[in-house]
């Protein structure tokens, strides 16, 4: 009865993953920002979820609603149940 238990919360975790929305598939997640092109601040974002990918790509889409196409995490908690990141978005031309 446990394994079925363990099945359907693991369906209803899969099922609550968030997408990258197809304007946010150009966003990149970076360490630093690329020295040959010039870049400005968009703003900052900060997402929380269950999973470390819907958080990903959560910031994507959060950034691409700010204008921007790059972001650098600056931030990460882990939580008992949540990844919380923290992150700066740029526009990079």
């Amino acid at each position: 009865m446990k394994f079925y238990k363990l099945i359907i919360v693991a369906v209803v975790i899969m099922g609550c993953a968030r997408s990258v929305r197809k304007e946010a598939e150009g966003v990149a997640i970076v360490t630093e920002l690329p020295s040959d092109k010039k870049c400005i601040t968009v703003g900052e974002v900060e997402v929380k979820d269950m999973l470390e990918s819907s958080a990903q790509n959560e910031l994507k889409n959060s950034v691409e609603q700010l204008g921007g196409n790059f972001l650098i995490i600056t931030n990460t908690k882990y939580t008992t149940s949540f990844v919380i990141h923290k992150a700066e978005g740029f526009n990079c031309k």
